[in-house]
């Protein structure tokens, strides 16, 4: 004679059972069903009979996936549930610096590619060294950066949340990749203070373009942490990039010769009028100096030095930190000349790019 348990019974005996659903062949695990991992790292299943999801503890939801899978392995003995961390703000943090690493070694490949295809346009040995150098200088950063990547991307792991960094947008606006681009930091000469350049371009209500130079104090718990801004013409810009390139190449002219000694030698100055004689200062005039510093232990800095009547202010950068912002403010210009043109052309002059 055949007997027939009810499966109440087993239910409540905590077996495990197959259960025939509309979606398929599921299991029951001490009552629940349709177990599911959410995307806040906890488990939850369905009470038989019920479609609502409820949490449950971590051995049920193991032991239906188990089930699930036909292993019948039981659980160790008093193994600990996996520790489950909320997303919270230091959550946010990590997925936002994540995001914004990926985009800074984007736009840094770009830069590298940029460099490199000039080396195929370029014969003079000294300028092919520069490019060489500037490329070097660049993937060191790309390296940096991908070392803080793996190490922010290792912190995202313990936490059981999806992440999803936004990636860098090769048609985002000119001022956009100016704040993207990796800050290239500076120091002032005989203090401890630190801070990153921003290289903005800004379009002025007359409709002029011009880009504003910002010396950055990051530290500062200051609400605008911004200590200084030079106001750069397309023109002054250039020289601006090439006084850093020159100052790099002079670098190499130092070690090669040897030089310690404590010297200055300015690489460019604008605006000209407002420009004092090398090692002076005009009273009430204002100007931007690119200057090349050799120290008596025969190391080098390039520095932007602004002029403000008798009072001058400098931010000093090592070479590699030149080389790098040389090859920046050059990509924000291009970018910004594209999207100025074509924000200022008219309907015509637009509709002849296409006959």
């Amino acid at each position: 004679m055949k007997r027939f348990i009810s499966l109440s019974v087993l239910v409540a005996a905590g077996a495990v059972v197959p259960v025939s659903l509309a979606q398929g062949v599921d299991v029951i695990v001490d009552g629940w069903t349709g177990c599911e991992r959410a995307t806040n790292g906890r488990a939850y299943c369905q009470r038989l009979g019920s479609t609502n999801y409820q949490p449950v503890p971590e051995d049920i939801y193991h032991r239906y996936v188990r089930a699930k899978r036909g292993d019948s392995t039981p659980d160790p003995v008093n193994r600990a549930p996996a520790p489950v961390l909320e997303p919270t703000g230091e959550v946010l943090a990590i997925v936002q610096k994540i995001s914004a690493i990926q985009s800074q070694v984007r736009i840094f490949e770009v830069l590298r590619e940029r460099q490199g295809k000039q080396l195929g346009t370029i014969s003079e040995p000294d300028d092919v060294d520069d490019v060489r150098a500037t490329v070097k200088a660049l993937s060191d950063q790309i390296d940096r950066l991908k070392s803080s990547l793996r190490e922010a991307e290792g912190r995202a792991r313990q936490y059981r949340t999806p992440i999803r960094p936004e990636d860098y947008d090769k048609h985002s606006t000119a001022r956009k990749l100016s704040e993207i681009y990796p800050r290239i930091p500076y120091y002032i000469p005989g203090t401890k203070e630190t801070g990153e350049f921003w290289f903005e371009p800004v379009v002025k209500d007359n409709g002029t373009l011009i880009f504003k130079f910002r010396f950055v104090d990051a530290e500062s718990i200051a609400p605008n942490k911004v200590r200084s801004t030079i106001e750069m013409t397309p023109e002054d810009v250039s020289k601006t990039q090439a006084g850093l390139l020159k100052a790099a190449r002079s670098s190499k002219v130092v070690h090669a010769k040897k030089i310690r000694r404590n010297l200055r030698v300015r690489m460019d100055c604008f605006p000209e009028s407002e420009c004092p004689e090398e090692g002076r200062k005009l009273p009430g005039k204002s100007s931007s100096e690119i200057i090349f510093q050799v120290y008596e232990n025969g190391s080098t800095a390039a520095r932007i030095q602004r002029n403000k009547g008798l009072f001058e202010e400098g931010y000093n950068m090592s070479m590699e930190s030149a080389r790098c912002l040389a090859a920046y403010i050059q990509y924000v210009m291009e970018e910004a000349k594209m999207e100025f043109d074509a924000g200022s052309k008219s309907d015509e002059e637009v509709k002849k790019l296409f006959r």
